[in-house]
């Protein structure tokens, strides 16, 4: 962590000489950081008018189960600064060689994931955070529900982007 928190500091330092604000996206796996509470741990020496928090309902759920998600958002507020709209759900994998059942994610329409979407939205809002919302397709690759061409990946987009009105 130390090392991490070291790049981000040359970063912010690097982008204060430009008027900058670097974000920091949230992400799953094995990232850094790969969910809000390491994120806070990372900037929380940092000033949100030096650095900025990327938050993502997608990779905050799959981290923080039932309410990581919103334990993250309440120690990040001060630092949120763009929110990712995506959603996922779980799928049936092959087994591992010792018979375990493996599952991996995959991107859904937004309505229908297991992110609370109306429940982080609102939280959000809680914050004091009025946007950027950055819209995720992410629908033309194996990790999709369905791989989509760009066509359906637009259409897709317009049903997720209706569903996001009603949140807002």
């Amino acid at each position: 962590m130390k090392g991490v928190r070291k790049r981000i500091l040359a970063v912010v330092k690097l982008a204060a000489r430009f008027g900058v604000l670097p974000c920091i996206h949230i992400h799953s796996g094995r990232f850094i950081p790969s969910h809000g509470t390491q994120l806070y741990q990372l900037i929380e020496n940092i000033s949100p008018q030096e650095v900025g928090a990327y938050v993502d309902p997608l990779h905050m759920t799959l981290e923080g189960g039932r309410d990581g998600w919103r334990q993250g958002l309440d120690l990040l507020a001060p630092w949120i600064s763009l929110c990712s709209v995506k959603n996922f759900d779980w799928v049936k994998a092959d087994r591992d060689k010792q018979g375990q059942q493996r599952w991996r994610t995959r991107t859904v329409p937004i309505a229908d994931g297991i992110c609370p979407l109306p429940e982080f939205i609102t939280t959000l809002k809680k914050t004091g955070f009025t946007g950027p919302y950055s819209l995720h397709s992410e629908y033309k690759s194996s990790h999709s529900f369905r791989q989509l061409d760009t066509e359906g990946c637009i259409r897709q987009t317009a049903i997720d982007l209706k569903h996001l009105r009603t949140l807002l």
